[in-house]
This record gives structure tokens, C-alpha cells and sequence, in this order.
């Protein structure tokens, strides 16, 4: 790059910030990497310059990393199987341009290992070799091996298939990939005989590859993964003739997956086991008589949650084994709203062949995300066939009904799985159609939070600029009461709060009294106590803990009405959260035993959380070591730090066994530091940090630490360098508060 190697630091940003150029090269490519690229090179400039001059202009800093910013989020709804499919229609380069223009790592390799499938299955084996090599870590690798193995086996290459799942190191990352080859093997061979000999150049022992997946099953420790995996694993060895092993290993998994006390769990299992062996002619009894005894087990559930959660599981295997009218019925004896059965009852009558049934059903279903899932699926099951006229109607009627959906995550996985069954019928100009609109809708639809907008505002008061805190009130106001429901409620919530960090409490009042009553107002129960719980938090951070502790017991009350026990156990929960945030750490330590399982140890470490911010380390230290959650361990090192205790906050972090939470950990420790004016040995920890976000977090905190002045703007260029700057807005204002109208201006230009 040219201006790069000529230093002309001006230019290349100027270049970099050019949204026309972006898009032009957007439209070129049908990626941002290239854009991205040259914000990196006009960032390192940029250092490189503070690093002579010994000071930095930040605004220029802020434009590029709000250019940056931009960038990745436009993209950022790009799910994996969305990109993967432009590899399918014949653009790979495209598809990891874009898989490498991910700001994450973890999305970034989910994309990259899901093109490698797709290569594979498309008969591009050196292609997809290229980006196994490029793999960073053996889990990554693992990943990327079972992608491609799946890739094969859906493309009927089972040989190849079970080599390449036999490379996986991880046993359990193994199984799906194991499982799909043996399923490709059973569709390209008559009996186990032949599908040894079709297996023959990756195994010598006849029995092997059939032990291996069974094994790869059991070794599963998710018990809903391995009843599927099985199901599956059965239904294919009764296809090769092994209907005495196939038998013998639902056998095992139904006793190993439902042993447990929890008779919704029971019953979901079964139903999966149900549904999966289904597909073979061999296992329908079996499969049928698992369906009925998942519909016993369901009837009898007490408790009314449970049942409702199960019923769509129960109710898909009824359907799947011919149970057609008990299915129906099952719904409409459960479930509040039946289109959440009636949606699986479709898909599962579209897997059986049963379209015309799929589709009548289909046109009950008044949810569009519902209704177009049934399309899919019969979708799907038309690919295959000589009919492409019906599949192209098919494949319209979901894009229809994805148009009706709000939510941009679910319409772009919608029309991702739109797109794949168009490339199963062959209309690879059709799906390539579907996949540009998606990815369209996907860059289009992003905009800024009511969270970062508030975040925002709330600095620019603080820091003088009224104005512009006005305009961003008004515009995350705006966005809020655009939103529904739920996502209404909890904007809402946002704004209210931030009207009283603005020095309008009147308001903020007033809006959280109206927030309350419309979390009353939600149909769903769930939604009706965490909406309560939001504004309790609210309430928590403007200094109003009574307000909480009220709406506290509030949630308590509808925890002692609840007609489930699962229920009462969720609204304890969400009760909880509210105490925790009115300061109430002895009333939170009651409800312990009447929490879900799973939502112990969240609780618990808010608790920690609470004690360090008090200065209570002792306490926080005792639940911390019974409580055993690695989380907590952070905010102790972090509190050990505030107080000058280095080598107990170092040691803490050490006990963090797993990297990634540890460097999740780290930048509260830097902050602590920084602030007891430990700068050395805050950098250093800084500097070691490997994941971006994290390192521009702590490397930010020292920035504040700083303080205004030439150090804390070199250091906070460094931040903005790694991290995006609505992470670190609190520490921009801290360093360089004249410049919040520069970042009003760039959100503003976002929408």
C-alpha cells in the first residue's frame, strides 16, 4: 500500500474513513476486508507518529475506530451457514473474505470451518485443505475436520467422510461427524458387507467403524446431543441390516438418557429417540412405541412449564410416527399457544414425506417465524424430487413469510436455510438471489444501540456538551419506543435510567412507573418478572435500592402463585437478581434452595460482585470458595488489586485454570491497579492479554488512570486500536472529553 510505505499518516486516514470508497469496495468484492485492512495500516501509522511525537490526536483515532466499528458491525449478523453459502454458489473467495473480516475470533473460525465444509461437499478438497492449515488451535482444527467430514457425508463421499471425522482429537467433537459418515454410508450401501467395502480403504476391521461411532455416542455428556446422535447412529445401522445392534444401542442410550428423576427430561429424550429412528423401516415399532411412552410421561407431568416445554418435542414424535391426531391433540391440551406444537408437528410431517399435511398446517400458523419453518422443511423434502416448479413456489412463500418477521437474526437464518434447499433443487441462481438479500438486509439492518446511544449521552452531560446529550436522548427514546414487547420493556428501562444519570429525575421517574406497568402487561410470565427485575436493577444504580427491594417483592408474590415449580424457581431467580440489586445479600442468600440449578452460580457471583464493590473482601472470599465458580474468582483478584495487594489479585487470576475467562478477568484487575498507581505492573498485564477486546479494555483503563495528557492519549490510542470504542467510552471521556461531540457526530452518521 503505497501510502503506508510513504508514511502519510493523513491521507491513508482520510482513505480509510471514505464511506463512499467502502462501499464501492464493498460492491467490488462483496466483502469489508479490504476496508478493514486499510484502517489497520492507517491505525499502525498512527502509532507509529504518537510514538515519535509523544502524543496523539485521539479524534483522529475515534474516526477510525468508529469507521472500523462500522464495518464490523454491518457484517455482524452474517451467521456461518449464511456465508458458507456463497462458497456453494461458487464464490469461496467472497465467503472468506467475509469470514475474515469477523471481529471475533470464535466467529471468524466458525465461518471459515463451515466454508471448509461446504468446499468439501462441493468436491473442492484442496480448497478446503488450505483453510484446515490455516487452523490456530487443535479445537479450531477439530472443528474445521468435522465440518468438512460433514460436508462429505452430505455429499455421499462416506469413505472420506469417516476417514477425516477419525483425524478429530476431542471424542466428543467426534460423534456428530462419526455418525454423519455412518449415515452416508448406510444411503450408498444395501447391508453392513457393502458398506465395509465401501468403508474398506480407511478400516481393517469389519466391526470397527460401526464400534467407534457407537462409543464416539456414548462418550457424549450432553444427554439431549447423545439421544439424537443415537437415534440417529440406530436408524442408519438398521438401514445397513444391523437392526440387532441398532436395537441394542437405543437400548443403551434410553437407559443412560433417561434415568434421571425429571420426567420432562424422559420424555424428551424418548421423543428424540422417537423422531430420529423414525427413518428406518426396521426400528417403526420401537420408534412408535418411544413416541407413546414420551406422550405417558408428559400426561402425568404436574408441573405446568415442564409440560409445556416438552410437548413440542412429545408432539413431533407422535407426528413422525404416524400418531397424527394424538400429536394434535397433545398441543391443544398444553399448550397455551399451539402454533409452538403445531410448527414441530409440520416440520416433522414434512421429514415424513407428508407434504400436503405439512402445508395445511402451514397455513394455520399465524407466526411468520413458525410458518416459514414449516415451508423450509417442506422445502427440503421437495429439493430432491422433479417437481423445481414447487420448490420455487415453496421457496417464495418462505421468503414471504420471512418478510414478516422483526428480528433481523431470525430473518437472515431464515433465508439462509431458504437458500440451501434452493442449491439442493439445483436453482443455484435462485439461492445465490436469496443469499445477496440476506447479506443486503444484514448491512442494512444494523444500527446503534439504545444502550451505547445512552452511554453516550450520559458522558456527553457530564462532561458539559448538553446538546448533544439532547439528540441522543431523543434518537434512543425514539428507537426504544420502536421496539416491542420484551425488547421494548428493557429499552425503555435503558432510557429511563440514563434520564436520571442526565439530571432529569422527574422523567426518569415517570418513565420507569410506565416501564413497570408494561412489564405487568406482558402476555408472557417469564418476560412479565425479568421486565421487573430490569427496572429493580434500575433502580439499584440511581440510588433507589427501597424501589428495588420492592419490585423485589413484587416478583416474589408471582413466585407464590406460580402454577409450576420450574416457574416458581425462575421467577425466584429473577426476585433474586432484584435484591441483589437493592444491596440485600442476606435475602438473596435465603432464596438459594428455591433457585434453578443453572442459576446458582450467576447468583452467587453477583454476590461476590457486590461484596468486593463494598469493600466486604472477606465475605466475597468465603462464597467464593464453596461456590467454586471461576468467575468470582475475577472480582476477587480485582478487589485484591484496588487495595495495593498485588500478588494475592496475581495469584487470584492464576486460579483461573481456563484462558479465556481469565483474560475476561484481567482488565478489572488493570483498572484496580492503575488506579493504586501500580502502572508498571498493570501493563504488563495489559500487554500480555492475547484477545483484542480484552487488551484494549485494560489498556484503556490505564489510559484513564493517566488521565488528560499526552501519556493517557498515546495509551488510549492503543485502546482504541484493539477494542471498539463503545467498550472504553467511559475511559474516553475520561482522557478526552472535548472530543464526545467528534464520537455524537459519527454515531449519528450511522442512522
Amino acid at each position: 500500500m503505497l501510502l503506508r510505505e510513504q508514511g502519510d499518516t493523513s491521507r491513508l486516514v482520510a482513505l480509510a474513513c471514505d464511506a463512499q470508497r467502502q462501499e464501492r469496495l464493498w460492491r467490488v468484492s462483496g466483502a469489508d476486508l479490504e476496508a478493514l485492512s486499510v484502517v489497520s495500516a492507517a491505525f499502525d501509522l498512527l502509532l507509529a507518529d504518537g510514538g515519535r511525537r509523544g502524543d496523539q490526536d485521539v479524534s483522529v483515532a475515534l474516526r477510525l475506530a468508529a469507521s472500523r466499528d462500522g464495518l464490523h458491525n454491518r457484517t455482524t449478523s452474517l451467521s456461518p451457514a449464511l456465508i458458507a453459502l456463497l462458497a456453494r454458489c461458487g464464490h469461496p473467495a467472497r465467503a472468506v473474505h467475509l469470514a475474515e473480516s469477523q471481529r471475533n475470533a470464535s466467529d471468524r473460525a466458525a465461518a471459515l470451518s463451515a466454508i471448509a465444509g461446504a468446499l468439501a461437499a462441493a468436491a473442492r478438497p484442496e480448497q478446503a485443505a488450505a483453510l484446515l492449515d490455516g487452523a490456530h488451535s487443535t479445537q479450531d482444527r477439530d472443528s474445521f475436520l468435522s465440518a468438512i467430514a460433514k460436508g462429505l457425508a452430505d455429499s455421499g463421499r462416506a469413505a472420506e467422510a469417516l476417514q477425516t471425522a477419525r483425524r478429530i482429537s476431542d471424542p466428543e467433537c467426534r460423534a456428530e461427524p462419526l455418525v454423519a459418515a455412518v449415515g452416508a454410508l448406510a444411503g450408498v450401501s444395501r447391508s453392513a458387507a457393502t458398506a465395509q467395502e465401501e468403508a474398506g480403504a480407511w478400516v481393517t476391521n469389519a466391526d470397527s467403524w460401526e464400534l467407534e461411532a457407537v462409543d464416539a455416542v456414548m462418550a457424549v455428556p450432553n444427554t439431549v446431543s447423545r439421544s439424537a446422535l443415537g437415534a440417529s447412529l440406530a436408524a442408519a445401522l438398521s438401514r445397513l441390516g444391523e437392526h440387532r445392534r441398532a436395537l441394542a444401542l437405543a437400548e443403551r442410550v434410553v437407559s443412560r438418557s433417561t434415568d434421571s428423576g425429571d420426567a420432562a427430561r424422559r420424555a424428551q429424550h424418548l421423543a428424540l429417540f422417537a423422531q430420529g429412528m423414525s427413518t428406518a423401516p426396521g426400528l417403526a415399532a420401537q420408534a412408535a412405541e418411544f413416541a407413546m411412552a414420551s406422550a405417558r410421561l408428559t400426561a402425568d407431568i404436574n408441573d405446568r412449564d415442564r409440560a409445556d416445554w416438552v410437548c413440542p418435542h412429545v408432539a413431533a414424535s407422535l407426528e413422525a410416527t404416524g400418531h397424527q391426531q394424538q400429536a394434535i391433540d397433545l398441543v391443544s391440551r398444553f399448550l397455551d399457544d399451539p402454533e409452538d406444537g403445531l410448527v414441530e408437528i409440520g416440520i416433522a410431517a414434512a421429514e415424513a414425506g407428508d407434504l400436503e399435511r405439512a402445508l395445511k398446517l402451514a397455513q394455520r400458523i399465524t407466526e411468520p417465524i413458525y410458518r416459514a419453518r414449516v415451508l423450509i422443511a417442506a422445502g427440503r423434502m421437495t429439493a430432491g424430487s422433479r417437481d423445481p416448479a414447487r420448490t420455487l413456489r415453496l421457496a417464495r412463500q418462505a421468503c414471504d413469510a420471512t418478510d414478516e418477521v422483526p428480528y433481523l437474526h431470525w430473518r437472515v437464518a431464515l433465508s439462509a436455510d431458504t437458500a440451501d434447499f434452493l442449491l439442493r433443487a439445483g436453482q443455484e441462481e435462485c439461492a445465490h438471489a436469496v443469499v445477496n438479500r440476506a447479506t443486503n438486509m444484514a448491512r442494512r439492518g444494523q444500527v446503534p444501540r439504545v444502550h451505547t446511544l445512552m452511554k453516550l449521552a450520559v458522558a456527553a452531560h457530564r462532561s458539559g456538551h448538553r446538546g448533544d446529550a439532547a439528540r441522543l436522548i431523543h434518537r434512543a427514546e425514539q428507537a426504544a419506543d420502536a421496539s416491542v414487547d420484551y425488547a421494548r420493556v428493557l429499552n425503555r428501562a435503558e432510557v429511563a435510567e440514563g434520564l436520571h444519570h442526565r439530571g432529569r429525575p422527574a422523567e426518569g421517574d415517570e418513565l420507569l412507573r410506565r416501564v413497570i406497568h408494561e412489564s405487568r402487561t406482558l402476555a408472557d410470565r417469564a418476560e412479565h418478572a425479568e421486565g421487573l427485575k430490569r427496572v429493580a436493577e434500575a433502580f439499584g444504580r440511581i440510588g433507589k435500592p427501597e424501589r428495588a427491594a420492592e419490585l423485589a417483592q413484587e416478583i416474589l408474590g408471582l413466585a407464590g402463585t406460580a402454577d409450576s415449580p420450574s416457574r416458581r424457581r425462575w421467577d425466584t431467580y429473577a426476585a433474586a437478581g432484584a435484591l441483589l440489586a437493592a444491596g440485600e445479600i442476606d435475602a438473596v442468600l435465603r432464596l438459594e434452595g428455591g433457585l434453578p440449578d443453572n442459576a446458582v452460580d450467576e447468583i452467587l457471583t453477583g454476590v461476590v460482585k457486590r461484596l468486593v464493590d463494598a469493600g466486604d473482601l472477606a465475605a466475597a472470599e468465603r462464597i467464593a470458595d464453596w461456590q467454586g465458580d471461576e468467575r468470582a474468582l475475577g472480582h476477587l483478584a480485582a478487589g485484591a488489586a484496588a487495595t495495593g495487594d498485588v500478588t494475592r489479585a496475581a495469584a487470584l487470576l492464576e486460579e483461573i485454570s481456563t484462558p479465556v475467562p481469565r483474560e475476561a478477568a484481567t482488565p478489572a484487575v488493570v483498572k484496580a491497579l492503575s488506579q493504586s498507581g501500580a502502572h508498571a505492573t498493570a501493563r504488563a498485564l495489559a500487554e500480555a492479554l492475547t484477545a483484542p477486546d480484552h487488551r484494549g479494555k485494560a489498556l484503556a483503563a490505564i489510559a484513564q488512570s493517566l488521565g488528560p495528557g499526552p501519556q493517557g492519549r498515546l495509551v488510549l490510542v492503543g485502546a482504541l486500536c484493539c477494542a471498539p470504542w463503545e467498550q472504553v467510552l467511559e475511559e474516553i471521556a475520561g482522557v478526552v472529553p472535548e472530543h464526545l461531540p467528534l464520537l455524537t457526530d459519527l454515531i449519528s452518521a450511522e442512522g
